[in-house]
């Protein structure tokens, strides 16, 4: 069991992402459990519901799978603070073979994002269930830490962003998809004459000619379906004039 869980700790470390960190989670608990029949899912909520992300041992359930009624209903119930329980199946939908699951719920910042579920193991519910909180703890933290790299990944993105944008001749615009401004960079100021604070949150159509407006919009849907770069001249309005750019 020291073994299981000290490779378990070090598959958390050099999990890659969120699918790596569930994989070696749901292989834990199955090698935890110690029955042949023993199997592991983990369920994390999706825009359709609670649905299964990963997978091991011979699970009833595939990736991809709406979770049960049971689990969704169990979903509803868990709170931040809960830990690992014995969940009863009733079996109404003739999904799973066993009879009885366990489940811990993973916890992120006092969020519940996911459940750890456990059918099928060699012990009984008090032997097993400090076990199963002890893997889902150790897997909250793995993905407190990814998050908290992907943040830092983030910030480092924007500052490279920042600096290469700030001190460019070049015009550089960000637009979102409701074809308003969300950032402009200062050389609007040098080329057109126009204030950064004037352009940010003006939708596109307001800046550029009434002529070009139909292409520019065009533009702007091929690059948000397709999200392949686009490129067309238009005019834009300057401080005092308009400008062919």
């Amino acid at each position: 069991r020291r073994t299981v869980i000290a490779e378990t700790a070090v598959a958390f470390v050099g999990a890659p992402d969120v699918d790596a960190v569930a994989k070696a989670a749901v292989g834990a608990v199955v090698a935890l459990a110690g029955d042949a029949e023993s199997w592991s899912s983990f369920v994390e909520m999706s825009p359709s519901g609670p649905t299964v992300v990963a997978v091991a041992g011979p699970s009833p359930c595939r990736v991809g799978d709406p979770a049960d009624s049971e689990l969704t209903a169990s979903w509803s119930e868990r709170t931040a603070s809960d830990g690992p329980a014995w969940l009863a199946v009733k079996d109404v939908d003739h999904k799973f073979p066993c009879s009885e699951r366990f489940v811990a719920p993973v916890v992120v910042d006092d969020q519940v994002r996911g459940l750890l579920v456990v059918g099928y193991t060699a012990e009984g519910a008090d032997e097993f269930l400090p076990t199963l909180g002890l893997v889902s703890a150790q897997m909250s933290l793995a993905l407190r830490s990814l998050e908290a790299t992907e943040e830092r990944h983030r910030a480092q993105n924007e500052r490279q962003f920042q600096s290469l944008v700030q001190n460019s001749s070049d015009i550089v615009t960000l637009i979102g998809p409701d074809g308003v401004v969300r950032y402009q960079s200062p050389a609007v100021q040098t080329v057109l004459g126009r204030a950064v604070d004037s352009v940010v949150g003006q939708a596109l159509e307001v800046l550029i000619h009434p002529d070009d407006a139909a292409s520019a919009r065009a533009q702007l849907t091929k690059v948000i379906v397709g999200g392949l770069a686009a490129s067309a001249n238009f005019e834009i309005g300057r401080a005092s004039c308009r400008e062919r750019v």
